[in-house]
């Protein structure tokens, strides 16, 4: 009887131990993971901006360019 209830205790006692505290450490992964998500998230977020921002000052060069080429045809 007694070796029973040892042999019980001991089930209950692993099984709360890898239920219980690895649920727990695994709660505390998830959150890790949606603050990577929001950093990626940010990250994609920034490279496209700054893509937009290089692409807006290569067309404002392109564009003071382009009257001093023109100037310069109907001087001739």
């Amino acid at each position: 009887m007694i070796r029973l209830c040892k042999m019980i205790l001991c089930f209950v006692f692993s099984f709360w131990l890898t239920n219980g505290l690895f649920a727990k450490t695994s709660k505390q992964v998830e959150p890790n993971k949606q603050i990577t998500e929001k950093e990626r998230k940010q990250k994609e977020k920034l490279e496209k901006e700054t893509k937009a921002l290089e692409k807006i000052e290569s067309i404002k060069e392109n564009r003071k360019k382009k009257p001093l080429a023109d100037k310069s045809k109907e001087s001739e």
